[in-house]
């Protein structure tokens, strides 16, 4: 049987996580996630529709050193696990 902070502990942690498995952009979670050069992971649309107008980060509003953008693996592969 668990005690009732181990379920809380766990209910903190799963929402975490579903925090950190959504773009922070559109607030929903990847389908399509990448990483720009401010080292946050975006869904590809949002941040290429930001790219677009923006030469800055949508989260820092840091000029980019530039407006690549790199899949993240691992991100993806999580997603797909969970869902």
């Amino acid at each position: 049987m668990l005690c009732l902070s181990c379920c809380c502990f766990a209910l903190q942690t799963l929402d975490q996580v579903s925090e950190l498995l959504c773009c922070p952009i559109t607030h929903e979670v990847l389908r399509d996630p990448v990483v720009a050069a401010d080292g946050i992971t975006y869904e590809r649309r949002a941040i290429t529709e930001w790219l677009a107008t923006h030469d800055t980060s949508p989260m820092t509003n840091i000029t980019l050193a530039n407006r690549e953008l790199h899949p993240n693996n691992l991100v993806r592969t999580l997603i797909e696990e969970l869902m």
